[in-house]
């Protein structure tokens, strides 16, 4: 568990209670979306929510991240559901799906339709047959990045459909706002699809977040210090992050101490802002983690072997980064925890106002890419 779910939820009660009371409703179709910009802070939201659920014995998913690559269409993320339920069901599943992009360019396309559909059904059916047992909620996070651009809308018709026929679960979708709004509007009843909007916090849940962080550290930021971050962070519980945890890890900017907080806008306004400043430490590449962090933002998931392959290291060293990065707040486990990438949000600064500044003619990143296509290849 990264260190930001293990934080006292601030900020977002109301949020998650009126999700639960929607959970609570048995036998009925239920659709949540969470949507926020990033770095607002929906990932904790769901895994607040997992944790709440999990105590009153509701049968909660993993937390499916779309934020990996293997998610093309509609039948990647049906795998990952389907890996939620029984081992049969998975296993079963594969070799269905299988079969079927085995055929997609030897059936017509009316009989490849058809088998498309019956393997839909097939996994309907497995829903409500567990479900039947208990309610089901279905936590999918990033669901922006769900299939490629152009099938974008296709797929979130397919989901549609495929929410409508299930008897007794629940989908909490979150991501930043996309297309999968107008799409779920358009597919359910104003009583089936319920639509929430994350904020920034407010400057009294700012501070609350800080005391629960310096708790959670054994840190203490000091006063002025605090003033800086709850002006500077606007609000953002990612920007907050890395405000105190950079303070306890000894990489925040000294600026960010000396200088007064009325001087301090002036300087951003010159250097891209406090968000800029966030990363822009990652230049120097002092650390190993400095060099993951870089890693992460081009190619991900990767588990400590890719690790050692890539920024070579030795196999010990690599897993011991590939633990120590999990204590960052800002990478999070994928794939059953077997492989980490970057928070989304971090993957775009770092893109932004890292790469810009070390690689303005692309040639480091293109190197990077011919290394990771003859890596995975």
């Amino acid at each position: 568990m990264s260190e930001l779910n293990k934080l006292e939820f601030v900020g977002r009660a109301e949020h998650l209670n009126r999700i639960i009371s929607l959970v609570q409703e048995s036998n009925k179709l239920r659709v949540v979306l969470v949507e926020g910009r990033g770095g607002i802070g929906k990932t904790w939201l769901l895994h607040a929510l997992k944790s709440r659920l999990n105590q009153v014995q509701i049968g909660t998913s993993e937390i499916i991240d779309c934020d990996i690559p293997v998610f093309k269409d509609a039948e990647d993320l049906y795998t990952q559901i389907a890996k939620q339920l029984y081992d049969y069901t998975y296993k079963e599943w594969l070799l269905r799906l299988r079969q079927l992009r085995e055929d997609e360019n030897r059936l017509s396309q009316i009989a490849y339709e058809q088998e498309r559909r019956q393997l839909e059904k097939f996994l309907v059916d497995e829903i409500n047959q567990k479900s039947s047992q208990q309610r089901l909620v279905f936590l999918i996070d990033t669901v922006e990045k769900l299939a490629q651009a152009e099938i974008r809308e296709q797929v979130w018709e397919c989901i549609g459909n495929l929410c409508h026929q299930l008897e007794n679960a629940v989908f909490i979708l979150a991501g930043r706002p996309s297309i999968a709004h107008q799409i779920l509007e358009k597919s359910f009843k104003e009583e089936e699809l319920t639509y929430l909007e994350l904020n920034e916090f407010t400057q009294e849940d700012v501070q609350i977040y800080i005391r629960c962080k310096e708790e959670q550290l054994h840190f203490t930021l000091g006063q002025e210090l605090v003033k800086k971050i709850i002006v500077l962070s606007g609000g953002s519980p990612i920007m907050i992050e890395f405000g105190v945890e950079y303070a306890y890890r000894e990489v925040i900017p000294d600026w960010l101490e000396s200088e007064d907080i009325e001087t301090i806008p002036s300087r951003l306004e010159k250097t891209g802002g406090f968000e800029a400043e966030m990363v822009r430490h990652i230049t120097q590449l002092r650390t190993s983690m400095d060099r993951l962090t870089l890693l992460l933002s081009r190619i991900y998931p990767l588990d400590s072997s890719d690790i050692a392959n890539l920024l070579e290291l030795s196999t010990e060293d690599a897993q011991r980064l590939f633990i120590d990065a999990q204590s960052y707040f800002f990478i999070k486990p994928v794939i059953g925890g077997s492989q980490i990438s970057l928070h989304d949000i971090v993957r775009d600064l770092v893109e932004k106002y890292v790469w810009a500044d070390i690689d303005p003619n692309l040639e480091w990143r293109k190197r990077d890419s011919r290394i990771a296509a003859k890596y995975f290849e």
